[in-house]
């Protein structure tokens, strides 16, 4: 009887430590571009769909920092959106980074801010 009690127990803990994995990180998003953030999406890396818009009513001024809830730890492509409706994809960033801090930088946004080359003749 006593290790029937002990096999639920184990396998309950496992079903608990399995269902906080799949919970998600908090990450602490720190926007040292010069890009007010009004909208912040991921997908899966090289995925065509967009997920919900982590930032919701929150807008993250340049400077400024941000709590996204419910990350999976995994590559990402990431679709920002400034208060002028310009769009920036950034593909496959660790947004969990280092101790679950992300860092979005000016440099990972130049190539959105840059204009558009002309093709080749």
């Amino acid at each position: 009887m006593r290790l029937k009690g002990l096999v639920a127990l184990m396998l309950s803990l496992f079903v608990l430590a399995g269902v906080a994995l799949a919970a998600g990180a908090a990450v602490t998003l720190t926007n040292s571009s010069d890009w007010q953030l009004d909208h912040l999406y991921l997908s899966g890396d090289e995925k065509d769909t967009w997920g919900p818009d982590l930032l919701g009513d929150e807008l993250v001024a340049a400077g400024g920092t941000a709590k996204l809830a419910d990350v999976a730890c995994a590559p990402h492509d990431v679709k920002i959106v400034d208060n002028a409706g310009k769009e920036c994809v950034l593909k496959a960033v660790d947004v969990c980074g280092k101790e679950n801090k992300w860092e979005l930088t000016k440099e990972a946004v130049a190539a959105c801010a840059a204009p558009a080359e002309a093709p080749a003749k």
